[in-house]
């Protein structure tokens, strides 16, 4: 297990990864699955992609290669899921999608079972979550250094006892509450603003503004950092540091 970071240091420095990587004091390898969709070109075509007849579940022997390879590569480092999920997004009711969701239900639960006790106050903690994402909308986004300085004014009596801060912020991180990239030195307290706003459109370019086409995109779909500088205007430069550090 990582060495314990000297006490002055923010409580994300102090757990970075705590929350995905201790349980019970030994170290446990991230889990990982592989997601296809009907806009994956292997998917696309009929010879690869076959559905199961029992329950309507995509399979693509592509993927499943796929999957082979890169236990192969970071068996070591990931815990790989053994199968890919192959999902069609056109359709809602897509089975794939029920198989998908019990599986992160599996998951999140076993990270929740495994965590340390929580102290008693994170639960004002996370009541006063949704009016800090409201004070910080349009950028819900903070340091390490102000996000324990808050934590501290919403619950005092972590002044006195900060050796809870990097308990509280382990569990914030591991049930979704917030998302800690200690590299970069940030916390989103809103989740979905960093997925949806920052990576959802890294990945998805159509979702750019229009004045981003001014300049021709790639044909294999790269985003050049002129795009994210016309995307994110002064924001471009963390938000490539955050890309680095995901």
């Amino acid at each position: 297990p990582p060495q314990r970071q000297q006490q002055h240091q923010p409580a994300h420095a102090r757990t970075t990864s705590d929350a995905y990587s201790m349980a019970s004091g030994s170290l446990v390898l991230p889990r990982v699955a592989l997601v296809l969709t009907h806009r994956d070109r292997p998917v696309q075509g009929a010879s690869d992609a076959s559905q199961v007849q029992s329950t309507g579940e995509w399979r693509s022997h592509w993927g499943e290669e796929a999957v082979r390879d890169l236990k192969r590569r970071y068996g070591t480092r990931l815990d790989i899921h053994d199968r890919p999920f192959v999902l069609d997004c056109t359709q809602s009711e897509c089975p794939s999608f029920d198989v998908f969701r019990t599986w992160l239900c599996q998951e999140r639960r076993a990270i929740v079972e495994k965590a340390a006790p929580v102290p008693s106050v994170t639960k004002r903690v996370v009541e006063a979550l949704p009016a800090l994402r409201e004070s910080h909308a349009r950028w819900p986004v903070m340091t390490a250094v102000n996000f324990d300085a808050w934590l501290m004014q919403v619950a005092p009596v972590l002044r006195d006892h900060d050796h809870l801060l990097p308990t509280i912020v382990s569990h914030l991180n591991s049930n979704g509450e917030i998302v800690c990239l200690p590299k970069a030195d940030k916390v989103f307290v809103s989740p979905q603003f960093l997925y949806g706003d920052v990576v959802g459109k890294v990945l998805a370019p159509r979702e750019f503004p229009q004045a981003v086409f001014a300049y021709q995109m790639p044909e294999n779909g790269q985003v050049a950092v002129h795009h994210l500088e016309r995307t994110f205007d002064d924001q471009a430069a963390m938000v490539l540091n955050v890309l680095q550090d995901l």
